[in-house]
Parts: structure tokens; C-alpha cells; sequence
């Protein structure tokens, strides 16, 4: 079965500072749409959680954080990504 899935979401961000290192959780819902292959379109809104790291070298840093949604849509729905930060 092929997914497509697309979506927006509100999260809130809770962070902990160790001198350049970064731990982070963060929580809210997702608003999203899934086309699949076998059972059509639906739609919903659903929890959705994460944590992560990153290291913070002035205005730039690079983190690594995976994400969680907890829909009945789709069976483990989650991604892992690297990423980075501009602060101003």
C-alpha cells in the first residue's frame, strides 16, 4: 500500500541548555490529509510528539530530532530528521 500524506501542524517547545548542547521535547496536533492507493482520501487531526538534540555554535546550530504522530490512519507513523538552526 502507498501513502501520501501531507499536513500542518502546532507545536509546543520545551528546550534545556547545557552550554552549547540542547535537549528538547516538544507536543501538539496535526492537521492532515492521507491519500492512499487502497482506501481512498481521509482527513483528521491527531497528537503529535517528539525530542531531540542539537549543538548551538553562536547564531548557527545543526539538530537531530524524530517526531511521532499518533494516528489510527497509519501504524507507526514517525520520521527522524537532521536539520539546521539560524537564531536571531
Amino acid at each position: 500500500m502507498n501513502y501520501k500524506i501531507k499536513g500542518w501542524d502546532i507545536e509546543a517547545l520545551g528546550r534545556l541548555e547545557i552550554s552549547i548542547v540542547q535537549v528538547f521535547v516538544k507536543a501538539g496536533v496535526m492537521f492532515y490529509d492521507i491519500d492512499t492507493n487502497v482506501a481512498g482520501h481521509s482527513s483528521g487531526t491527531d497528537f503529535l510528539w517528539g525530542l531531540g538534540a542539537g549543538v548551538a555554535l553562536g547564531p548557527v546550530g545543526v539538530r537531530l530530532e524524530w517526531e511521532s504522530l499518533a494516528t489510527s490512519e497509519v501504524d507507526n507513523l514517525s520520521m527522524v530528521s537532521l536539520g539546521a538552526t539560524l537564531g536571531f
